[in-house]
């Protein structure tokens, strides 16, 4: 999300609080708006919902909670839901599961599943500190990525992921995109989207990015700070 493979329109939920906590602001590492998602009623039934506009693998969800205010979601359940009507809770050993997610607001809480396929995903918070505050990261490929083998001919920058025990597929590595054949670097700062701390520059760096602070400022902590 973070490198603008999935656009605003495709983020939606149950509410947002204010102009300037809707599911756009929901994004890992994104310092705009209030700094994530929150919606206008705490319970367990709001959601943040990301719509991939086709079915895509996916295996793996990120969370963090918001940029400047003491809030994040500790706890939520995860929602799939293809091209059909209904909606599969994610499960193990077919027991519904509840997912453990951030102790603080700025570190990122990683969950990794067997792959599924899914048109749309849906974060329902179970728990949360001070109030609902989330910015989400998906992790997958889509289902025509190209097959991997010993003489597949994937890319130097893409590492092979099992799909199920019998099929295997290459997928571009972070800070990359493409079919797992071909990978391109994913320039950060220029999908519309500014993924570094306010007062500081988006440097793009193969397979990568950089957020040097501007002159005038120095990095304390996780923030540019006027010297």
């Amino acid at each position: 999300m973070i490198g603008g493979e999935i656009g605003d329109q495709q983020l939606s939920s149950s509410s947002f609080e204010s102009e300037y906590r809707k599911p756009i602001y929901g994004r890992i590492n994104l310092a705009l708006g209030y700094g994530a998602w929150s919606p206008s009623v705490q319970d367990q039934n709001q959601y943040l919902q990301v719509d991939l506009l086709k079915e895509m693998f996916v295996s793996g969800v990120a969370t963090q909670g918001s940029k400047f205010y003491d809030c994040w979601v500790s706890s939520y359940k995860l929602l799939f839901r293809g091209l059909g009507p209904g909606w599969k809770n994610y499960s193990e050993a077919d027991i519904e599961q509840v997912i453990s997610a951030n102790q603080d607001r700025d570190t990122i809480a990683l969950h990794f599943f067997s792959v599924v396929v899914t048109r749309y995903v849906r974060f329902l918070p179970q728990s949360w500190n001070n109030e609902i505050c989330m910015r989400i990261e998906l992790y997958g490929c889509p289902l025509d990525q190209f097959s991997c083998g010993e003489s597949s001919g994937c890319s130097d920058d893409s590492e092979c992921m099992t799909i199920d025990k019998e099929m295997t597929a290459c997928v571009c590595k972070d800070g990359y995109r493409g079919d797992g054949k071909t990978c391109e670097d994913v320039n950060e700062c220029a999908d519309g989207v500014n993924p570094c701390i306010e007062h500081s520059d988006c440097v793009n760096t193969v397979g990568s990015f950089d957020c040097p602070c501007r002159r005038g400022f120095r990095l304390v902590g996780s923030s540019c700070k006027g010297i």
